[in-house]
């Protein structure tokens, strides 16, 4: 879909996990024009699935990192023989990975391997400011692998408490 001479949409087919060339055509054609000069490059990857997420209760001050361990992360990817060279996400990476924890999106995101992410906890309050939630309720957990574009699907879930604090230890020894 065109919007302007700096913006165009488009809708991707299925395609098989791996690094492609997308080119642009202005006049609704299979023939290329110097719309698009040089490729540009769009990474394919397997859909993503959660499996579990550690620890699943996390203070209402947040700042906990929480592991989530999963299926199909974006990790080292081979490119087909065709390409010159190969294309590989180093790991650990951070890039384009974001978790979502209820509406609130963090960008302390970090692929430690292709079935493990680790994630900052935010803090309660940033979670419940749009919302009726009480501590103690369930929060859905998402990581997007693209900057945001899709986050994961399936419920993963996790609880806000408020942590005990020790006052008073009797007797002293």
């Amino acid at each position: 879909h065109f919007h302007s001479t700096n913006l165009v949409t488009c809708v991707s087919p299925a395609h098989p996990s791996e690094l492609v060339a997308l080119d642009l055509s202005n006049d609704c054609s299979d023939r290329l024009t110097a719309v698009s000069p040089a490729h540009v490059q769009l990474l394919f990857f397997e859909e993503p699935v959660l499996h579990l997420v550690r620890p699943n209760v996390v203070p209402a001050q947040g700042e906990l990192a929480i592991t989530i361990t999963g299926s199909a992360f974006p990790s080292l990817l081979q490119i087909s023989p065709s390409w010159s060279t190969n294309f590989s996400l180093p790991l650990p990476y951070q890039v384009g990975c974001l978790c979502r924890f209820g509406a609130e999106i963090t960008r302390t995101c970090l692929v430690v391997t292709a079935t493990q992410v680790t994630c900052l906890a935010p803090p309660w309050q940033n979670i419940t400011s749009a919302s009726n939630l009480r501590l103690g309720s369930k929060i859905s957990v998402a990581v997007s692998f693209n900057g945001g574009a899709h986050f994961t699907t399936g419920l993963l879930e996790l609880s806000y408490i408020s942590w005990p604090s020790v006052s008073l230890v009797w007797p002293p020894r």
